[in-house]
């Protein structure tokens, strides 16, 4: 059974203690009698600490790193996770953590050290804990594609890799085992590498090979311990813990952790199944849902990842529609005063930017984009079947709050930055998110939208709303055009009107020749005053303003 609250507010009030560095010795007795009596809160305090240093190496050190921390949905940083299968999942739910205060950058290493003496401190040793043997070589990196790893020490090719972590934040990488096994991580991802036969995904994706002699390799997940029968298979960790397993060959035993107490499923080709806390369900075997092998360098070019742009703009100017609007590709019947152009930086400016317009009347939303992608409307993202993932393969997406209440700044937060109960504001389905894209396979427009900063409520392709793409005719880039209701943005009733100010962002993503790897994308219209990832904290989004009259005079749309 769960801790109660008032046991977990004490829990987090002493964690807290600790992370400030003003734990007294009364105080450090209590937190060892709440957590070697109750594993639920033995797995909180695993947690918590490990959320407070994922979240001050967002909003403290990535500056340092040269990579900007306004957002996009490709993470650079997984979500927090539970430490490895020696340590069970956590499912209290994220929105019961207390609010973060920032904590002097010196006790950074006192809370890994927190970490590491939950890992090995005899008092926090849950049943069936296993050692990992840090000094061991247990793989080693044998491919990598323009990879940039959130690590310490950045892994070479070639380079034996020691048990630990690995986090991939762009690119892709091939690391073999010492027992022979190869395991292809597409980013964004965290692995754990625990022995030669045995890793951890904590979060993305991965695809495993298994020679013969490697028969038994085995891959955990919060959800299951997939044991490999000599096969190649592939497994995804997702956000929010649940589990995606597709075997491509041979079997795999899955053993399911859920509250059910399932028996071990056996998994042959041409299976593929999502394992959530209560059961397992079939999901059709897509084979572009994994990428079953590193692109050859020749593919792609020198531009493999593109570097993250300069936003240039604090708001996104709303215009009246004309009277009529074909959707068919061509704004050229649309009222463009109101757009923006940002373009990457050199030497990308020529072939990554975008040009993006919105407008408004009684019944729609307009969204339009030129956008400069040398690989156009590639995507083999099947919204039937991996719709969250429409981003990672060339889209356009769009956060934009219709509660006039609200206001801008966006006082909202996700669950990974509030870590107190989310509020009706944060849970609000007039906040949305909006991904577009093209599915190259059945020429189709695609839409995928989702409400609050909890992501709930999730609508795949509307019937009632329309889009449409165009390719550019040298084929280095594509216009888009969509007309979406206010019924999917909750304010058919009463919707946005001239003299509004609500808030907004944009997120443009650009996809490899193949339309399945992502490769780097733009955020603009953003809050200059805060920091943080979009999809988590709203203050980040810039202003929407809702001009009551169109044919906006030069000088109104200019860069911050």
């Amino acid at each position: 059974m769960p801790p109660n609250d008032e046991r977990l507010a004490e829990l987090f009030e002493l964690a807290e203690a600790f992370c400030q560095d003003v734990m007294t010795p009364e105080q450090k007795a209590r937190l060892e009698q709440l957590v070697v009596g109750d594993e639920e809160l033995r797995r909180a305090y695993v947690r918590y600490l490990h959320m407070q240093v994922c979240l001050r190496r967002v909003f403290e050190g990535a500056g340092e790193r040269g990579q900007p921390v306004t957002d996009g949905s490709p993470q650079p940083l997984a979500p927090p996770t539970v430490s490895p299968s020696n340590v069970p999942s956590v499912q209290a739910g994220a929105d019961t953590y207390p609010p973060m205060r920032r904590w002097p950058r010196r006790l950074a290493a006192a809370c890994i050290v927190g970490l590491a003496g939950v890992a090995v401190s005899l008092w926090l040793k849950p049943p069936g804990f296993r050692d990992v043997q840090p000094s061991a070589t247990v793989a080693t990196l044998t491919n990598a594609v323009g990879c940039t790893w959130e690590m310490s020490q950045v892994p070479q090719l070639g380079q034996g890799l020691r048990a630990g972590q690995l986090e991939l934040t762009a690119g892709m990488a091939e690391i073999t085992s010492a027992n022979g096994a190869v395991v292809v991580i597409e980013a964004p991802a965290v692995l754990e590498l625990l022995s030669p036969s045995n890793g951890f995904l904590h979060a993305g994706r991965i695809v495993v090979r298994v020679p013969p002699e490697a028969t038994g390799f085995a891959i955990e997940t919060q959800r299951a311990k997939l044991v490999d029968r000599g096969t190649e298979f592939g497994v995804e960790a997702g956000t929010a813990g649940q589990t995606v397993v597709q075997v491509f060959d041979g079997v795999v035993e899955a053993d399911l952790k859920n509250d059910a107490g399932a028996k071990p499923q056996r998994l042959t080709a041409g299976q593929t199944v999502r394992i959530d806390a209560v059961a397992s369900e079939p999901l059709a075997n897509v084979p572009q849902r994994f990428v079953r092998r590193l692109p050859d360098p020749k593919e792609r070019g020198a531009d493999w990842l593109v570097p993250y742009n300069q936003h240039r703009f604090d708001a996104v100017h709303i215009v009246p529609a004309p009277a009529k609007v074909a959707i068919d590709g061509d704004l050229s019947d649309w009222d463009r005063s109101g757009s923006f152009l940002v373009r990457f930086t050199e030497p990308y400016s020529r072939d990554y930017y975008v040009e993006g317009a919105m407008m408004y009347d009684a019944q729609y939303l307009y969204i339009g984009a030129h956008v400069g992608d040398p690989a156009p409307m590639r995507s083999v993202i099947d919204p039937k079947t991996d719709p969250t993932a429409g981003w990672k393969a060339g889209a356009v997406q769009v956060r934009i709050s219709t509660d006039r209440a609200a206001g801008w700044p966006l006082q909202a937060e996700g669950s990974l930055v509030r870590k107190a109960p989310l509020r009706p504001l944060d849970r609000s389905a007039q906040l949305v998110h909006l991904t577009m894209w093209y599915y190259q396979p059945e020429k189709l427009p695609c839409l995928h939208i989702q409400y609050g900063m909890n992501f709930h409520g999730e609508v795949v392709n509307p019937a009632d709303a329309r889009g449409a793409f165009k390719e550019d005719s040298d084929h280095r880039g594509y216009v888009l055009e969509y007309a979406i209701p206010w019924r999917w943005l909750h304010a058919e009733a009463d919707p946005p009107r001239g003299g509004d100010l609500l808030a907004a962002c944009w997120n443009v993503h650009w996809s490899d020749d193949g339309g399945r790897l992502w490769k780097g994308y733009l955020v603009d219209v953003l809050n200059p005053s805060e920091k943080g990832y979009t999809y988590q904290r709203a203050a980040t989004w810039g202003r929407a303003i809702f001009h009551p009259k169109g044919n906006l005079p030069k000088g109104t749309v200019l860069p911050r």
